[in-house]
This record gives structure tokens, C-alpha cells and sequence, in this order.
């Protein structure tokens, strides 16, 4: 796979756009990287699989990246053992990783073995997610984690299309008063 860290690496899976990658070390991480092992798409989500190779715990690590294209929500799975991540997921860019609450559209947090989603309060046609990564135990690793976009199927998006169609029809037969 591709370290997503070097070289001002960016991809496209289906609709959306991911870019901007960066990792600092919060912790016991002093050369972040982050393999891209994995991208697709499935019943309306497109979908990345990372491994952050932190495998000598206690490990923290910061990882941010922007998603460009129009989606309605998030979703995070994260593997390994003692692992965690801490999401948030922000309408626009980042201050110091720092997110104003009413720009926020998700915060997430999962476990090992588990996984966190949320749909936004509306829908974004660009977003910024930070990840603090956190690895503790004497057994602690984290090497994989995936990061899921949820998009409206095409079929949602017709019927919306035809709600508002419909709704302009009745409007213009409707008489004037």
C-alpha cells in the first residue's frame, strides 16, 4: 500500500475526494505513517482501510485528511487490541485540531473490535477529520482501522429530485388568492 503521508498524496474513490493527509506524534510515534491498504465502495458508502503500524505501545498519534464530494455521514472501525480512536469530523478546516462546536458534524470514538457512526446534521460537500489514534497495554496494537463515508444512493437522490419537482408542479396549479 501507499504511505498516505508522503509526497502530498491524494485519491479518488468514486465521488469523493481524499487529500491533505498529516500525522504528528502525540506520543511514542516518532516517524508517523500511515499505509492506505485498502479503498472501495459498497451500498452507498465509500470506504478506506489505513494501518498506522503501532505495534510498541503506549503509542498516541494525531492523523487528519480532507474529504471533498457530497456525503451525509461517517463511520469508523477500528481493529487491533487495546487500541482507540477519537474522531471529529468538521465543516471546515481545523484551527490548532481544534473544531468550533457549531461547525462540527460528527464525533466519533470506538475501541478495538468496534465501531462508531453518524449521519451529519445536513448534508457536506467537504469535510476535515482528525483522529487521535491511541494504543496502551502491554499486548497493545493497532494495525488496522477503516474510515467509511456514507453517500446517498442514486435512487434517494431521484426520489428527492422528484419530491421537489412535484412539489414545484402543485405550487404553480395552485390558485392564487
Amino acid at each position: 500500500g501507499q504511505d498516505v503521508l508522503v509526497g502530498g498524496f491524494s485519491c479518488q474513490v468514486s465521488g469523493l475526494v481524499f487529500s491533505n493527509f498529516s500525522a504528528s506524534n502525540a506520543g511514542g510515534v516518532p516517524n508517523p505513517s500511515v499505509i492506505l491498504s485498502g479503498a472501495g465502495q459498497q451500498a452507498g458508502t465509500i470506504f478506506l482501510q489505513f494501518n498506522p503500524n503501532l505495534v510498541n505501545p503506549p503509542q498516541d498519534m494525531y492523523f487528519r485528511f480532507k474529504v471533498t464530494g457530497y456525503h451525509i455521514g461517517a463511520d469508523l472501525h477500528v481493529g487491533g487490541a487495546g487500541a482507540s480512536i477519537n474522531e471529529v469530523v468538521c465543516g471546515v478546516p481545523f484551527v490548532n485540531d481544534w473544531c468550533a462546536q457549531q461547525n462540527i458534524l460528527a464525533n466519533l470514538t470506538a475501541n478495538s473490535g468496534g465501531s462508531a457512526a453518524a449521519y451529519y446534521p445536513g448534508p457536506a460537500n467537504v469535510a476535515y477529520v482528525f483522529k487521535d489514534i491511541n494504543v496502551s497495554g502491554a499486548n497493545g496494537h493497532l494495525t488496522n482501522f477503516s474510515e467509511t463515508f456514507i453517500v446517498p444512493e442514486p435512487v434517494t437522490l431521484l426520489l428527492i429530485g422528484s419530491g421537489l419537482v412535484g412539489l414545484g408542479l402543485l405550487r404553480r396549479r395552485m390558485p392564487k388568492a
